[in-house]
């Protein structure tokens, strides 16, 4: 039996380790809204945090992650989750996937994957740091058009998601640390990120 350290009984120790649909998505979603510090121990802290409670209660369940979420209200804006494991086994699986420890402040790449796995990912990023809205068509008065839009500190994360996303026919625009999407790109790009349809 492997010896996995304190704190590690019964978590998800194959969580990160092959790639699938479910894998990417977390890790997207990771990408997004994780946070990773190594500690004294030798061990990794994992942390996510989001607003939406039913995203934090499905990424504690894929890792079996039993400790309890923590609140932080913030009026008046809305009430941030966060949920918190310590694990050398999942740290050193994300850090072999790329993530960085205060990737907040890193220029990182995104991760080699299988390409049947990257409209997953992309679905993660989106549901962490992601926004689908309607706005005003410019080109159209009173006409209304889809937009999609995603942030990141990473520059080299941008424009590698940004090129990927042109190879699936989605045109996406940078703007501050932001990627836009627009139309009927953006209709494209719902197709991809909420069916997994990435053949034009």
């Amino acid at each position: 039996m492997p010896n996995f350290g304190a704190g590690e009984a019964g978590l998800n120790l194959v969580a990160f380790r092959e790639w699938s649909p479910t894998m990417a998505y977390a890790l997207g979603l990771f990408y997004a809204d994780g946070s990773l510090g190594f500690k004294a121990s030798g061990s990794w802290r994992v942390q996510m945090s989001n607003t939406d409670l039913p995203t934090i209660e499905w990424w504690q369940g894929f890792l079996c992650n039993t400790r309890k979420v923590s609140a932080v209200l913030r009026p008046p804006h809305k009430t941030l989750y966060h949920a918190v494991l310590t694990s050398k086994t999942v740290g050193d699986q994300l850090v072999t996937l790329g993530i960085q420890p205060r990737k907040s402040w890193g220029d990182f790449p995104v991760p080699k994957m299988p390409d049947e796995c990257f409209a997953h990912f992309l679905r993660g990023l989106w549901d962490g740091d992601g926004s689908v809205s309607i706005a005003r068509a410019p080109s159209m008065l009173g006409g209304k058009q889809l937009c999609l839009s995603v942030t990141s500190n990473s520059q080299r994360f941008r424009t590698e998601i940004q090129r990927r996303l042109a190879d699936l026919g989605v045109h996406a625009t940078e703007h501050s640390i932001g990627l836009y999407v627009q139309g009927s790109a953006a209709e494209r790009l719902c197709k991809i990120l909420y069916t997994g349809q990435t053949a034009p």
